[in-house]
């Protein structure tokens, strides 16, 4: 069987689809088998890429998944680790993405196929919220194929099964699309965990100090982080980012973000709060890396309020 090492910042369901394309096999079902008879012994799904790869399972999942992106609200660097010993747990998460349509770049490809021979998925084009690719500055393409993954990139490249997305023109520089973006890049891209429900409890004081208004425990009691989200970002981005945005009467977008300092929210909740709470880049992305003192902070996006001069020990 022919192996390959994972390209960088090659998805791991694109891995396993090159390595199907490699050897010719006809699905993955049948890919799997051949993995875990070229080991020699049944292996869980991730464990037979890890060594088709020659990496642990920890390198894999921080580097290939998009885990790091979406466990941010991990409350410990300890119990995530810990995850990745329980096979059940890490095969079913490892290969989950971000229930958006596979995308790609179209000078991606051009460029992977100079260099490699063959294209790639990289995972930072299925980070939720980001529509251009980051090194080339150009409009993802989407497909709507539910087996993408199982094939190459430039299999899709003059396909008609695109999905039908109007991207508007890129994210302004300091925007809050623009921070959105950045941290989620980070968040992939970070060689240890950003663990930002960690600093849950400072973040919630800190809004408690700064006496806005929010209400930010969904009871009624003050402007719902909902609403100031839906008055702060692009209507059409937002709805790409939550397709569920029409339906927030219905409680099925606003209860998550409305309780996210409370209990666990979706990554894009979270995040959309956190990047609109501060005033820059750097606040907003030491929130998320532990750096940010939150007592220290004068400022945010939705009112003129200053933080109380009371101090706090955290």
């Amino acid at each position: 069987m022919l192996l390959s090492k994972p390209l960088d910042g090659e998805l791991i369901s694109g891995y396993s689809g090159r390595l199907r394309v490699l050897n010719g096999y006809a699905n993955m079902k049948r890919t799997w088998r051949a993995l875990s008879d070229f080991h020699k012994k049944p292996m869980y799904l991730t464990h037979l890429l890890a060594m088709s790869a020659q990496l642990d399972i920890v390198d894999i999942t921080l580097n290939h998944s998009l885990l790091p992106y979406r466990r941010c609200s991990t409350p410990t660097v300890t119990y995530f680790i810990d995850e990745f010993k329980n096979p059940n747990y890490i095969d079913y998460n490892i290969f989950r993405t971000s229930g958006i349509n596979p995308g790609f770049c179209r000078n991606c490809i051009q460029q992977d196929l100079s260099k490699h021979g063959y294209s790639y998925w990289r995972r930072e084009h299925q980070v939720p919220g980001i529509d251009w690719c980051p090194e080339h500055e150009e409009p993802l393409q989407r497909t709507s194929d539910p087996n993408a993954f199982e094939n190459l990139p430039i299999d899709f490249l003059n396909s008609q099964n695109f999905a039908t997305e109007q991207i508007e023109q890129r994210p302004e520089a300091g925007s809050l699309v623009d921070r959105y973006i950045k941290i989620s890049l980070a968040l992939i891209n970070n060689p240890i965990p950003i663990l930002g429900r960690s600093n849950i409890r400072k973040l919630r004081e800190y809004v408690e100090q700064l006496d806005a208004g929010i209400d930010f425990i969904h009871n009624k009691n003050g402007v719902p982080i909902s609403t100031l989200v839906a008055e702060r970002y692009p209507r059409n981005w937002l709805k790409r980012l939550c397709p569920d945005f029409e339906t927030r009467r219905d409680n099925v977008w606003f209860d998550p973000i409305d309780n996210s300092l409370i209990t666990g929210a979706y990554t894009e909740m979270f995040i959309l709060f956190v990047t609109m709470l501060f005033d820059n880049d750097d606040d907003a992305l030491g929130f998320f890396k532990n750096r940010t003192r939150l007592d220290q902070l004068e400022s945010v996006h939705y009112h003129n309020h200053k933080p109380s001069s009371v101090k706090r020990k955290y």
